[in-house]
C-alpha cells in the first residue's frame, strides 16, 4: 500500500509540475543543475516556409522533437525539427524559467542542434509573449547570435549563450519564452529536408521552478496525510 501512495503522491506532482522528468543522459546534463526539467516543455509558436524544403525525404519538422533534454542521433529527421530557411520557432518553459546568475563570463541558455552541420541563427527571450503578434519585437530581449559551422565540429553542435550582458545583471527576471530565428545568410543547408537550423533542444542552465498553483498544494497536502493515516499501526 505504501508503494501505491507514493505512486500517487509521485504522478500527482508530475502532473502538476509539468513535463515529466526523462531518464535520457546527454553529453552536456552536468552544466544543468534542474536536470531534464530545465529543459523547453512547449512549441508556442513557429513559422516556416515550407517551399525551402526540397530534394529528397520529408521536412523534418516534427515540432515536438525540440522539447525536453538534447536526444538527436545521427541521420535524417532522427530527435530533431527543421524549420526551414528564415525560419523561427518561440519554444516556451512551463515548469520552470530562465534566469540569468548576473556573471557575464557564465552561460545561463543553451541550444542543442541535430542534423549533420551546425548553422547559424539568432536568439531573443521574453517574459510575455502574444501569441496575435508573435513577431512584435519590442517584447524581446535580443541576447545573441550562434555562427553555426562550415563543418561537422562536435562542439558546434551546443549553443551556449549568457543572457546577462543583454538584461543589465538582473537576477529578478524570469524569462518564459526563447525564440530562435534561423539566419538566412549563413545556411550550410539552405535546401532539402533539413533546411534551416535543426533545433534539438533548449535547456535553461540557470533556472528557477515555478511554485505550484495553490490548488496543487493543497492537493499534495491531502495525498501526504492520506500516506501517513495508511502507515499508521492498526
Amino acid at each position: 500500500m505504501t508503494r501505491t501512495v507514493f505512486g500517487l503522491l509521485t504522478g500527482a506532482a508530475l502532473a502538476l509540475g509539468g513535463a515529466t522528468a526523462s531518464a535520457t543522459t546527454w553529453q552536456w546534463q552536468d552544466d544543468f543543475p534542474g536536470g531534464a526539467s530545465s529543459f523547453a516543455d512547449r512549441v508556442a509558436y513557429t513559422w516556416i516556409d515550407y517551399d525551402t524544403f526540397s530534394g529528397s525525404g520529408a521536412p523534418c519538422v516534427s515540432l515536438n522533437d525540440m522539447l525536453g533534454p538534447p536526444d538527436a542521433a545521427g541521420g535524417d529527421c532522427n530527435g530533431y525539427a527543421s524549420i526551414g530557411e528564415d525560419g523561427v520557432a518561440v519554444l516556451e518553459f512551463t515548469d520552470n524559467r530562465l534566469v540569468g546568475d548576473g556573471d557575464i563570463s557564465s552561460p545561463d541558455l543553451a541550444v542543442f542542434e541535430g542534423g549533420h552541420i551546425p548553422e547559424a541563427y539568432w536568439v531573443w527571450i521574453a517574459e510575455t509573449f502574444d501569441p496575435s503578434d508573435p513577431l512584435n519585437m519590442s517584447d524581446w530581449t535580443f541576447v545573441g547570435r550562434q555562427p553555426g559551422s562550415d563543418e561537422d565540429n562536435w562542439d558546434a553542435f551546443a549553443g551556449y549563450l549568457d543572457i546577462d550582458w543583454a538584461t543589465g545583471g538582473a537576477t529578478d527576471r524570469r524569462f518564459r519564452y526563447v525564440m530562435l530565428w534561423d539566419d538566412p545568410e549563413a545556411e550550410a543547408f539552405d535546401q532539402g529536408p533539413h533546411a534551416g537550423i535543426d533545433i534539438d533542444a533548449v535547456g535553461a542552465i540557470n533556472s528557477t521552478v515555478v511554485p505550484l498553483p495553490a490548488g496543487g498544494v493543497l492537493l499534495l497536502a491531502g495525498l501526504g496525510a492520506l500516506a501517513a493515516l495508511r502507515r499508521r499501526p492498526r
